[in-house]
């Protein structure tokens, strides 16, 4: 996914966003999760840092495993 300059800008609104809900997360989770917000991407990992970012940036889709 080619990443333009609009989507760094909206990663840093998401940063901003984030610590002000006082979750800290790494900024490359930042970056992967704005860029699949961007792409209208379903975000397929195991890192516990994602289900916290959803908290706030409610349009990040994850991926679920089935039962």
């Amino acid at each position: 996914v080619r990443t333009d300059e609009p989507v760094w800008d909206t990663v840093g609104d998401n940063r901003a966003a984030l610590r002000r809900a006082g979750v800290q997360v790494p900024y490359q989770d930042v970056v992967l999760a704005t860029i699949a917000i961007d792409a209208d991407l379903e975000l397929w990992a195991r890192d516990h840092h994602f289900p916290r970012i959803q908290t706030v940036l409610p349009a990040l889709r994850l991926f679920a495993e089935p039962p």
